[in-house]
């Protein structure tokens, strides 16, 4: 078969063979496993959070101890941070996280909290209250304008140019109540994924189908002239 015989059948092979060009590529823009320290990450306390080397999800992972009556985050590096309207309504931000132990004092828990902010303005997605728990639980943020709250600015501008992502670390209100039982967090795996909407397969498929029987019957007419 030649393209020259048949130029409706190598057209359909064109459009099978480029269909996938328009998508956005998919697949992780970011990871920290924390299997060889804290790979870049921060906090505002940062006597209370420490890496361990084993006992993660699996391998490494960060650990909040609480030391302090203030608040706690974690602070995301460069490679989570900068350009992210890519990941406008179809990327997600995931993290494994445990709140191991609540402390000797429970004033009240606050939800798992994520916040974004730049020089467009500010936003943040609020969870579930977390369990405390020995299990991991893995949380799913999605960065669709719906789930977050933008407290100024607008999401476009936000994630146009995102300077901050936090993930908050301290969950309990226990005002520290001294050096034993403290409350005990735990983050691993954190995940910055683009998952683009695929080009529907089906309009591919029938532009495939057509160009095909196109094909046939200009070759079934050819064949009826000749007879």
């Amino acid at each position: 078969m030649s393209f020259r015989t048949y130029p409706i059948i190598a057209l359909a092979m064109t459009v099978a063979g480029f269909s996938g060009i328009p998508q956005a590529h998919a697949g992780i823009v970011a990871f920290s496993g924390f299997d060889q320290g804290l790979e870049g990450w921060t906090s505002n306390t940062p006597a209370e959070v420490k890496w361990q080397a084993a006992g993660g999800n699996p391998g490494g992972f960060a650990q909040f101890v609480d030391g302090s009556s203030g608040e706690t985050w974690f602070d995301a590096p460069a490679p989570f941070l900068g350009n992210l309207g890519a990941m406008n309504e179809t990327g997600t931000i995931s993290y494994d996280h445990r709140l191991v132990q609540i402390g000797s004092q429970n004033n009240g828990i606050v939800p798992l909290e994520v916040r974004l902010s730049g020089p467009g303005g500010q936003a943040f997605w609020l969870g579930t209250i977390p369990p405390e728990s020995t299990l991991w639980n893995s949380i799913v943020v999605p960065f669709q304008q719906s789930a977050w709250t933008v407290s100024s600015g607008n999401w476009d501008a936000i994630l146009a140019d995102v300077t901050s992502l936090r993930i908050r670390f301290e969950h309990v209100d226990n005002g520290f109540r001294g050096p034993t039982n403290r409350e005990t967090v735990t983050i691993d795996n954190v995940t910055l994924t683009a998952n683009p909407v695929p080009e529907p397969a089906s309009i591919v498929s029938l532009l495939i189908a057509g160009a095909l029987g196109a094909g046939y019957r200009m070759r079934r007419r050819k064949r009826i002239d000749v007879s």
